[in-house]
């Protein structure tokens, strides 16, 4: 929990992800709105991901 109010603390945007799933599943989840602002609200068994469109920050995925 103290990483993830670190992580909003420093401005990066945070979104909530369900146990035992590949990505977060709520509507509105792509959106500034979506993002946690209380790592206390997280719902237990979540995981987080970070929200890079909104953190500036990006994602690289290279393949062979």
């Amino acid at each position: 929990m103290e990483l993830i109010a670190d992580y909003i603390k420093h401005g990066w945007s945070i979104v909530p992800i369900p146990a035992n799933t590949k990505g977060p599943a709520f509507p509105g989840w792509n959106t500034r709105s979506g993002a946690l602002k209380d790592p206390a609200t997280l719902p237990a068994h979540y995981g987080v991901g970070l929200m890079h469109a909104y953190s500036g920050t990006m994602a690289l995925d290279v393949d062979d």
